[in-house]
């Protein structure tokens, strides 16, 4: 392994021991070191480095916490968040499309990992139409039109983000360009997903982008939110030590409880909240629910 990694053999050591207290790795009898849960996931999970990679920008903010904490957003993460910038509704600015091609990346190459905890859980066969707020290059909606392909998919999202997708045919995805937190949402579809989108705003934001899903949703439509939700058992420092600084540094968001979510939903109109449970909560948590008939 020296010879591969190109590391002497003390160097080699420190690095997995190190990789063995994080659970990466682990130690076996006679200095023999495997794969272990967390570097499977690691290793198996596309976008898991990206994801690690773009933290340089959150460590980076976090070289002085009282200045963070004090100022109330980061520098370098605000930026990459270009979206989490504007904190007045009404005046939001539109992106450009070199402003968002970093994050939809990001996104993209990690949506994997959400596709795969809602598939799971949740069958789309009984729905006819489905739009996913906030989709990006549509990476989600693809993955479920592939194990559903007779749905009929859209994703709405930014106009610079839509711009980004050029004339690719993805079968039955069709792309629509607005800014969902002020602009009117399509109508017609019997599902509306928000996968990764709450958390990364603030309480008005919030209920603004309900109260424009519940408004271009008809009677009986079902609404998905998909993410991280807290507290979570068996996470809480992720949510309290990583997702609260994380939401700091980006200048907006937090990690909502179910009973927040349910709270919010009910409050925009929104009709039975259920909680549907995914095999790893920490990277998605799913809940339903639907726009009263009457």
């Amino acid at each position: 392994m020296c010879a591969t990694s190109g590391l002497d053999r003390l160097a080699l050591t420190r690095l997995l021991r190190a990789s063995d207290a994080l659970r990466l790795t682990e130690s076996h009898a006679d200095d023999r070191y495997s794969l272990g849960r967390l570097g499977a996931v690691f290793v198996h999970t596309p976008g898991m480095a990206e994801m690690v990679s773009h933290h340089s920008l959150l460590y980076r903010d976090l070289q002085n916490p009282s200045e963070l904490l004090g100022r109330g957003s980061g520098a370098a993460l605000s930026q990459y968040w270009h979206y989490a910038a504007t904190t007045n509704l009404q005046s939001r600015v539109p992106s450009q499309s070199r402003d968002v091609r970093a994050y939809s990346a990001l996104m993209s190459a990690s949506q994997p990992m959400i596709v795969d905890q809602v598939i799971d859980a949740y069958r789309f066969d009984e729905h006819r139409r489905v739009l996913d707020v906030g989709g990006g290059n549509g990476t989600f909606l693809q993955a479920i039109g592939q194990r559903y392909p007779q749905l009929s998919l859209a994703v709405f999202d930014l106009p610079a983000v839509v711009e980004e997708q050029s004339a690719e045919n993805h079968n039955n995805l069709q792309y629509i360009a607005g800014d969902f937190i002020v602009d009117d949402l399509p109508a017609g579809y019997d599902l509306i997903t928000l996968v990764r989108i709450l958390h990364d705003h603030n309480d008005d934001a919030v209920m603004a982008l309900l109260n424009n899903v519940f408004d271009a949703a008809a009677p009986g439509t079902r609404l998905m939110i998909a993410e991280p939700m807290a507290p979570t058992q068996g996470t809480s420092r992720m949510a309290d030590a990583y997702f609260n600084f994380y939401f700091l540094a980006m200048g907006k968001g937090e990690p909502r409880s179910v009973a927040r979510l349910q709270e919010m939903l009910v409050a925009a109109g929104f009709s039975n909240p259920s909680h549907l449970k995914t095999t790893l909560p920490l990277v998605c948590s799913i809940l339903l629910a639907e726009k009263p008939a009457h």
